[in-house]
């Protein structure tokens, strides 16, 4: 996705965990829980603990999740990558990466999950629910980021 900011502006918002309950709709909490300050750290990435919850709708059920999240914040020369890794939670895996890279005037944001929830759903009905809640929630994001809901950012 394209983002007509300068990438240093896209990284302080989206490393604000907090304020992703703006980006997503159905994330009920965003909680830094620890900096986690490492002495062996390279200078060029950060750990950090996060926790979320979401809520959702889902054929007739009012799903619930929650993770626990360790997050790596890294920087290599203008790239940079967030990764989300499930210490623990309510899934049996859960993986995400975002990465932020110049493009033209802007940014490109890229956006991966890999999650198998413990759910008694198949697996393809959760897919397919995630595919088609995608576009909503990458466009909630793009006008939170952008900070104005009426243009195109």
């Amino acid at each position: 996705m394209h983002l007509s900011l300068a990438p240093d502006n896209a990284w302080s918002q989206l490393t604000h965990y907090p304020r992703w309950v703006e980006y997503f709709p159905d994330m009920t909490q965003s909680t830094l829980l620890q900096d986690c300050p490492d002495a062996h750290a390279k200078p060029d990435s950060r750990t950090k603990k996060v926790f979320q919850a979401a809520s959702k709708h889902f054929l007739m059920l009012a799903v619930q999740v929650e993770v626990y999240l360790q997050v790596t914040e890294r920087v290599q020369g203008v790239r940079r990558h967030i990764c989300f890794r499930q210490e623990r939670g309510s899934f049996k895996s859960f993986l995400a990466n975002l990465a932020l890279e110049p493009m033209g005037f802007g940014t490109l944001l890229t956006y991966t999950v890999e999650a198998a929830p413990m759910l008694p759903i198949p697996t393809p009905l959760i897919q397919e629910a995630v595919r088609l809640d995608l576009p909503r929630n990458m466009q909630q994001m793009r006008q939170v980021l952008c900070g104005d809901s009426r243009r195109i950012c």
